[in-house]
């Protein structure tokens, strides 16, 4: 890994997360690297803006079931909403190593479903039916979960400690590390029309520079 950065000419990386990262591994790789965000292609059209919340209120969490996701700390919040009486429905999608954990942590939850891996068509399909992401990481590079729930009308409530550019709306962020804050802003949300307002100022904002732009300059040839 150390070798292909060290003899790349340009270094193209989605965030400025990433950058910062590997800046700490070799700080002469600066002059090479360049942020260039991604984006992805929706798969359903967005849903309507004043559309309102389901009850019970759809959470979601979508991906791995690893450490670095931190789920036994969302776990700990949803426990908190249930004793403050928050009516909700949490739905875990993914895999991974901590799987059984969860399974474990989450069996006295009636609120809560635990489901495998799904396509991408059935992932959209899933946001587009849900009311908030949630993603609550220790770090995240850019996660593009996000991208594809603002891309079908559901706004998002994840960690502080992300890699997305600004100028992102729909978004809400809460530290990792502060569950006050995150049962706080959820029961903030849940609320009728907080929660429209909210969905409106889903925005995702266009990139100046796209990674077919990059290719074709570093390789001279018109794509």
């Amino acid at each position: 890994y150390n070798i292909i950065l060290r003899d790349a000419t340009h270094i193209a990386v989605v965030s400025d997360l990433l950058k910062k990262c590997l800046l700490q591994i070799s700080p002469n790789w600066h002059g090479r690297m360049q942020v260039v965000p991604t984006r992805v292609q929706p798969v359903l059209p967005l849903r309507d803006a004043d559309k309102n919340a389901h009850t019970p209120f759809r959470f979601v969490y979508i991906g791995r079931f690893t450490a670095v996701k931190n789920l036994p700390f969302l776990i700990d919040v949803l426990r908190r909403l249930v004793e403050q009486g928050s009516v909700f429905e949490m739905t875990f999608i993914g895999e991974g190593e901590g799987e059984d954990a969860i399974r474990t942590a989450t069996k006295q939850f009636s609120q809560v479903c635990i489901r495998p891996a799904i396509s991408r068509e059935e992932v959209a399909e899933v946001l587009a039916d849900a009311d908030l992401l949630l993603l609550p990481s220790m770090t995240d590079i850019y996660p593009q979960i996000v991208l594809e729930s603002l891309q079908t009308g559901t706004p998002v409530v994840m960690t502080t400690e992300h890699g997305l550019e600004a100028g992102f709306g729909g978004i809400r962020t809460a530290s990792p590390t502060d569950k006050d804050a995150w049962v706080r802003t959820l029961t903030e949300v849940m609320e009728v029309e907080e929660y429209q307002e909210f969905q409106k100022q889903i925005h995702i904002p266009p990139v100046s520079t796209s990674w077919t732009d990059i290719l074709a300059n570093l390789c001279h040839v018109s794509l």
